[in-house]
This record gives C-alpha cells, sequence and structure tokens, in this order.
C-alpha cells in the first residue's frame, strides 16, 4: 500500500494535532480523495517527518491527530550547491525536480551574458511547488533551497557570499567555508581530485545554451573556480546540471 504524503509547513515535533489547507488540502481532498481515518505522512521541510490520522474533513481543509514525530534525514552526505542559469519556461520544472531528487542542497538562479532567461522573484513560489512535489516523490525531508542571483554574475562575490552565508545552501558557516567551486565548460580539464573528494562540499555552475562569456570563464579562474570539461558533447543546461550533480554525490549518497 502506497504512503500518501503531504507538506506541512511550520509542523512541530511537539504537536498532536495539524490542519492541512490550501494546495496541499486541495489535492488530498480532490485528488486522491483522503477519507476518516486515512493515515498520512506529513514532512515539515526541515528534516522532520509526522505519521498522522485523518480525523475531520471540509470543503477546504483537513484535520489530523498527529500519531508519531522524528526527524529523519534523506539528505546526501555530501553537500553540493548548484548555480546555473534559467532554463526555458517548458524546462524549469525538470531541471528542479531532478535536482531534488539527486539531492542537491540548493539550486541559485543565476544571470549571465549569454542567458535567455533572467531570475524572477515572481518565479519562486512555482518553482517553490516544484520542489515541494519533487520531495513528496522522492521522500526527502529537507527542502531543496532556491535563491536568486540576478544581475551580471561576479564570480568573485557569489563564492565570497556562498562562503559567508550570506548567501545560504549550506547546512553551517564551516561547511560553507571549505567548499570547491567549479565551472563546467567545453574549454575546461579533466576533473581534479577535490571533484571525487566525499568530504569536501561543492559549488558547480553551469552556464546557458550559449555558453560562458570568455570574459566570464577568466573571472571565474581568477576568483578561484575550477574550470572543468565534460566530454565533447554540448550538454543542455539541465543535462549538465543533472550530470555534474549525480557525479559529484556518487552512486550512494
Amino acid at each position: 500500500m502506497r504512503t500518501i504524503r503531504a507538506f506541512a509547513e511550520g509542523l512541530s515535533l511537539d504537536a498532536t494535532h495539524c490542519t492541512l489547507d490550501g494546495p496541499e488540502a486541495h489535492h488530498l481532498l480532490h485528488v486522491l480523495r483522503v477519507k476518516v481515518g486515512d493515515g498520512l505522512q506529513l514532512f515539515n521541510g526541515m528534516g522532520d517527518e509526522f505519521e498522522v490520522l485523518v480525523e475531520r474533513l471540509s470543503k477546504k481543509s483537513i484535520d489530523c491527530e498527529v500519531q508519531t514525530a522524528r526527524t529523519v534525514s534523506r539528505e546526501a552526505s555530501r553537500e553540493i550547491v548548484v548555480v546555473s542559469a534559467v532554463p526555458k519556461s517548458d524546462r524549469q520544472q525538470a531541471l528542479i525536480e531532478k535536482l531534488v531528487e539527486l539531492g542537491a542542497r540548493t539550486w541559485v538562479a543565476a544571470s549571465f551574458r549569454h542567458s535567455a532567461l533572467a531570475p524572477d522573484a515572481k518565479s519562486l513560489e512555482r518553482w517553490r511547488r516544484y520542489v515541494i512535489e519533487a520531495s513528496k516523490q522522492c521522500r526527502r525531508n529537507r527542502l531543496m533551497g532556491i535563491e536568486l542571483w540576478s544581475g551580471a554574475c561576479d564570480f568573485q562575490a557569489l563564492i565570497q557570499q556562498l562562503r559567508s552565508g550570506d548567501v545560504g545552501g549550506f547546512s553551517s558557516p564551516s561547511v560553507a567555508a571549505g567548499c570547491t567551486a567549479w565551472v563546467l565548460d567545453p574549454s575546461g580539464v579533466a576533473a581534479g581530485s577535490s571533484w571525487f573528494d566525499p568530504t569536501r562540499a561543492g559549488v558547480v555552475a553551469v552556464g546557458p545554451e550559449g555558453g560562458f562569456a570568455e570574459s566570464e570563464l577568466n573571472q571565474a579562474r581568477e576568483s578561484g573556480w575550477e574550470v572543468v570539461g565534460w566530454g565533447d558533447r554540448i550538454l543542455r543546461l539541465e543535462t549538465a546540471a543533472w550530470a555534474a550533480t549525480a557525479s559529484l554525490l556518487g552512486p550512494s549518497p
């Protein structure tokens, strides 16, 4: 019997009851058609998981009794932040879904010289729904973060802010401070030992369909980023992001 999972933002470990409303309740009521007495698994996006029973139903909300509550981590042991250009709208959902499933810690939507689309705060709520839906499916209890880096990408400023914690993504300042940074580009060299070191957190940047400008690559190198090649074939933005994340996290994250 499949487990029905739902997102319950703000639900605490000491809660005995909770109410689901909004998109979560609508999906449970009108698509999955849950009934009184049904069991659900809730997660709060902060690493906690709850087994609950449905107590009451209304047209727009569901009241539940919490049976058990626990912290359950299904996060990758290595923390990886993916910085990328924003793909066209029909591919944004796929990019985000697969990064969530693979275990990326955070996606930073950035703008580069050849970007077709700039990061837009108006898209954040839609992107966050993609994260929630993917987390339900893959059983992650902590939501992948999403950050916006608008304007021209200054690689030095970006890595400084990532390492200082001004741009979120890592679990602690010490993890952020020790991260390695890579840029994917056909002009790069084969990945070095830091790429394969599971003890080091990392930031990997993926450019737009038109690639990075030469000035951006030069700035990245001057700022301490390693420019890494990814074979002779040119991958789509989202394919490169998925492949890099899967490689960095290894077969058994």
